[in-house]
């Protein structure tokens, strides 16, 4: 008979140190719910991509969702300013900006691994500027990131 799969919250709900509960520290014990989301989230998103992505590239991500939720605009040269600089002052996307965007694109011949998250149009305005937009795929992804985060927002309000 194959052994059942504890799921994370079971797992998570058993942990002990020494025989008994541990106790979070006060300093983090108030950001429950918020770790929890992010936790969640990055569960998420690990379970739809290749196990190569960076962090960088699912920051790239995590900007073009915002932008186009907020309706704006947003361009592959914007995504480096607003990345900003690591703790080093490099640049965050740096030289790699290309590899952070490459594979939330649409599959093709040259990079068959492409997520199809996004996508670029040109600008109706300046045909030199590429704007990126998401696809339905990654509209998808974005709203049952947003879905998580928010009813993990809702479990910790409710046990406050």
């Amino acid at each position: 008979m194959a052994r059942r799969r504890k799921s994370p919250e079971e797992i998570q709900g058993s942990v002990v140190e020494g025989g008994a509960d541990m106790i979070a520290p006060s300093r983090i014990k108030e950001g429950a719910g918020s770790y929890m989301a992010f936790a969640k989230t990055l569960q998420i998103i690990a379970a739809k991509i290749p196990a190569r992505t960076s962090l960088r590239q699912i920051y790239a991500f995590a900007l073009i969702v915002e932008a186009n939720s907020l309706g704006k605009s947003i361009i592959v040269s914007d995504l480096k300013e607003i990345a900003g600089d690591d703790d080093t002052g490099e640049p965050i996307f740096g030289q790699s900006i290309g590899r952070s965007y490459q594979l939330l694109m649409e599959p093709t011949k040259r990079d068959p691994d492409g997520l199809g998250w996004i996508k670029l149009e040109t600008d109706e305005d300046d045909n030199r500027r590429k704007i990126v937009r998401l696809t339905e795929k990654g509209e998808a992804i974005a709203g049952h990131i947003h879905r998580t985060i928010r009813t993990a927002q809702e479990t910790n309000s409710d046990e406050t």
